[in-house]
C-alpha cells in the first residue's frame, strides 16, 4: 500500500467516523456528553489513523479474505466494553444498549469495508 493510498484511506475513515456520529445520534439518540460529538476532533483523527494502519497490516499481509469476520471481532472488542456501559459502571443489556453496541460494530465493519473496497 502506497503512502498516498494510506493517507486517502485515513481521510476516508476519518470522514466516516464523523458522519457515523451524526447517524448514530439520529438512530440511538444524542450522547450524554455535552457538545455535538462524544470526543474532540483530534480523537477521531487519531482513531482513524490507528484503524487505517491496522487495516493496512491486514490487507498487506493476509489479503482481503475474511476481512468482515476480522472487523466484526475487532468491533466487538473495541466497542463492546465502551458501548455497554450506562454511566453507572454496570452493563446496559437493554434494547438501547444492544443497539449502541450493534451501531459501534457497524462503525468498525463499515470503516474496514471502505478500506477494503477502495484503498
Amino acid at each position: 500500500m502506497t503512502l498516498l493510498r494510506l493517507v486517502l484511506g485515513w481521510a476516508a475513515v476519518t470522514v466516516w467516523f464523523f458522519l457515523f456520529e451524526l447517524i448514530e445520534q439520529r438512530v440511538v439518540g444524542p450522547a450524554p456528553a455535552a457538545g455535538r460529538f462524544r470526543a474532540g476532533w483530534k480523537m477521531y483523527v487519531i482513531d482513524a489513523l490507528l484503524f487505517t494502519l491496522f487495516a493496512a497490516l491486514w490487507f498487506a499481509s493476509l489479503g482481503n479474505g475474511g476481512w468482515v469476520l476480522l472487523f466484526v471481532m475487532v468491533g466487538l472488542v473495541v466497542e463492546g466494553p465502551a458501548r455497554l456501559r450506562d454511566g453507572s459502571g454496570t452493563l446496559d443489556w437493554s434494547g438501547k444498549g444492544m443497539l449502541r453496541l450493534a451501531m459501534g460494530v457497524l462503525r468498525i465493519v463499515a470503516a474496514g469495508g471502505i478500506l477494503a473496497w477502495r484503498f
